[in-house]
């Protein structure tokens, strides 16, 4: 039975090449995100060291403009509303939770208290980018916190400002290969992700090598990246001669977005060879995010390890297990989504979800993984393509109780034992380790927090199981001891507090307020305080919407009223006569009537502790206005004398084809995930 399954995994690798083979050829040999208003405007980051933040949420906005019509809040955002990069940078570093701030270094030291000037000039990558964006710090809209605008307020949090998207998956583009063939090779990845997820952020080392009057850059060196740049697009017929002082081997070059300028390169573009290493190649998958979403993690900084593990023989440990143990805050609460990295393109495995009661131990969470009624819902993980970030619906919604515990549980497995794999003339590419967050004193993760009985480890599922807080590992020469799991809960939490921010929509001088509320019985009559505001009226609607187990219905309240004067106050909703929703924030915000989409204005409501009382309103309807590896410390930038001799360059952009298909037959590869899913379980121990 074996040798027919190890026979069946080498035809279906066979087969997914060939198939792949035949989704290349329909590539299509141009390609220009530009042509389908999928990439946004070309921005400056002038002198500072923020292109790793530039070429973020430029592949984040990318990936929106592709799906924006899947997004039930596009007049929020808006095909014309950037992200904030300087959120990004500024809270990466300057969150008032330390845990969640990456250690500044300068001159190989952790500098305490950066100045707000050397903020901007600290170099990043798109893991640092992903571990901010991933516990849904972000990201805001540029116009909330503009890259050119004054310096947050110190001790605010990321979370002062509305988030604007969600990162739902992130993909590490790689070559999809094992150790006897290459499968997808890196340039077909980047073109496939390119179609479907849209811009790519990545680093590449940068030096004097671009060609200004082609706007061409090559470099062969393998030299980690030292600028990031955002790919939005390919001609795989632009010639090698453009290039200089050194050509490479063919034709072929990738185009690609820059963050210095319109005045710089192609209109703020330039093209590079197929030859560049490319390193960190990421592309985000987006979504709409959710107010009502509560995300439970230890590691605050994300991936920034592997961790594997060895027996006290010293033998790598093959499939060893991690759980993470959260807490529950609230009530009412149903876990949803887990979200976990994936350190291996060829792996199988479950995350299955425990009920612990009270009781958090290692001795507990083994007992729990023999209970039947313990375990409340098992993902069933199976990756062949892609390592990366995900988020995954769970099965099974699991209701949770305040105070009770819950476990996560993470059990990794290579697709195919090393004995199978021998068999099969060595196709498995699979290495044992696990997604960690490490802290590393003197390093940009010196703030990690590794808390005792948050994760645990063993070598298998019936082994004893450890706190990862004592476990002693290498990370290059250095020991270090502790980790924390990079696995994720996110659950839904119905409320009745008023939200963090709300969002009004104005035209003309009216105002549109929405809300969401859960109430037993329905909403009649609706009054507020605040000031700015007259001739309140409102429009009650049921909404269809999961409770997560608690009584009644949600309902959204929207409001219309006169605008009277800038910045208006709304402090509480008085439903019913009683004022049982008030505001519980004091920050104001200042960007009213900024914001222009579509001939309407975004804007933001200050929650003020003090106001003026409205007149009720008993209106059953009204008229309501629509709506809907890092790159090193010398990152470089353009001296003047270069930006000044870039500044009139013209070059013509090739023709670039729009559209198209291709790429392989994703129904293929789940068929093959299948098949290997049964090598692995079926084998014979």
């Amino acid at each position: 039975m074996r040798k027919i399954l190890a026979l069946s995994l080498v035809f279906c690798m066979l087969a997914l090449s060939i198939n792949i083979a035949a989704g290349e050829e329909s590539l299509p040999s141009t390609y220009d995100l530009r042509t389908l208003g999928y990439v946004p405007a070309v921005m400056n980051q002038g002198t500072d060291q923020t292109c790793w933040t530039f070429a973020a949420m430029t592949a984040m906005k990318s990936n929106y403009l592709m799906n924006a019509d899947q997004y039930n809040h596009g007049k929020y955002l808006g095909s014309n509303s950037d992200l904030s990069k300087l959120h990004l940078a500024w809270y990466s570093f300057k969150n008032p939770d330390k845990k969640q701030n990456f250690a500044f270094i300068k001159n190989n030291s952790v500098v305490e208290n950066p100045a707000n000037t050397d903020i901007l000039n600290h170099p990043g990558n798109p893991q640092m980018a992903l571990a901010f964006l991933s516990r849904n710090d972000g990201p805001i809209r540029e116009i909330d916190l503009p890259y050119s605008g004054a310096y947050p307020v110190a001790g605010t949090s990321p979370r002062d400002y509305k988030q604007a998207l969600r990162v739902k998956n992130a993909t590490y583009i790689e070559s999809l290969s094992s150790d006897k063939m290459v499968i997808i090779n890196k340039e077909q990845m980047i073109k496939l992700n390119l179609m479907n997820l849209g811009a790519v952020d990545t680093g590449v080392y940068w030096d004097k090598n671009y060609v200004s009057s082609n706007a061409a850059y090559y470099n062969p060196s393998s030299r980690r990246g030292s600028h990031a740049v955002t790919i939005i697009g390919w001609d795989d017929n632009y010639s090698r001669e453009n290039f200089s002082p050194i050509k490479p081997a063919g034709n072929g070059a990738w185009l690609v977005q820059n963050s210095w300028g319109t005045e710089w390169g192609n209109n703020g573009y330039f093209w590079m060879s197929y030859s560049q290493d490319i390193r960190y190649a990421m592309a985000f998958e987006t979504e709409a995010p959710n107010p009502r979403v509560r995300e439970y993690l230890h590691d605050d900084l994300g991936f920034t390890h592997e961790v594997s593990f060895t027996d006290e023989n010293g033998k790598e440990v093959e499939s060893p297990v991690v759980v993470n143990v959260f807490k529950v805050k609230g009530d009412h609460e149903k876990l949803r989504e887990i979200g976990y990295y994936s350190t291996n393109s060829e792996a199988v495995g479950f995350l299955i979800v425990l009920d612990l009661g009270t009781e958090n131990s290692p001795e507990n969470v083994k007992a729990a993984m023999k209970d039947p009624d313990k375990i409340q819902s098992i993902l069933p993980i199976i990756s062949v393509a892609n390592k990366g970030y995900t988020t995954s619906p769970l099965p099974i919604v699991v209701p949770l109780s305040k105070d009770h515990y819950f476990a996560i549980f993470m059990a990794y497995a290579p697709l195919v034992t090393e004995e199978l794999d021998s068999e099969i003339g060595g196709f498995s590419n699979f290495t044992p380790s696990i997604a960690a967050e490490v802290k590393i004193p003197g390093y940009r993760t010196a703030y990690a927090e590794i808390g005792a009985n948050e994760t645990y480890y063993a070598f298998s599922s019936d082994d004893v199981y450890h706190d990862a807080k004592d476990y002693t590992f290498l990370v290059g020469d250095q020991e270090v001891t502790g980790f924390n799991a990079c696995i994720k809960g996110f659950t839904y939490t119905p409320d009745e507090r008023l939200p963090d921010d709300w969002t009004i929509i104005s035209a003309d001088g009216k105002a549109q307020l929405s809300i969401s509320l859960l109430r037993e019985t329905e909403p009649k009559y609706i009054s507020v305080k605040g000031q700015g505001i007259e001739n309140v009226l409102h429009k009650i609607e049921l909404e269809d919407s999961d409770t997560g187990g608690a009584k009644g219905n949600f309902y959204t309240l929207k409001l219309i009223c006169d605008v009277t004067a800038d910045n208006p106050k709304i402090t509480s909703l008085i439903i019913d006569g009683k004022e049982t929703i008030t505001g519980n924030l004091d920050r104001m915000f200042t960007n009213y009537d900024t914001d222009v989409d579509d001939g309407e204005v975004s804007a933001y409501v200050d929650i003020s502790k003090v106001g003026v009382s409205l007149s009720l309103m008993n209106l059953s309807e009204s008229t309501v206005i629509d709506s809907t590896d890092s790159y090193e410390e010398n990152n470089y930038t353009p001296s003047e004398k270069e930006a000044e001799s870039n500044q009139n360059t013209t070059t013509k952009t090739p023709a670039s084809g729009g559209g198209g298909g291709g790429g392989c037959n994703m129904n293929f590869v789940a068929a093959l995930m299948a098949i290997i899913f049964c090598v692995k379980f079926v084998r014979t121990k």
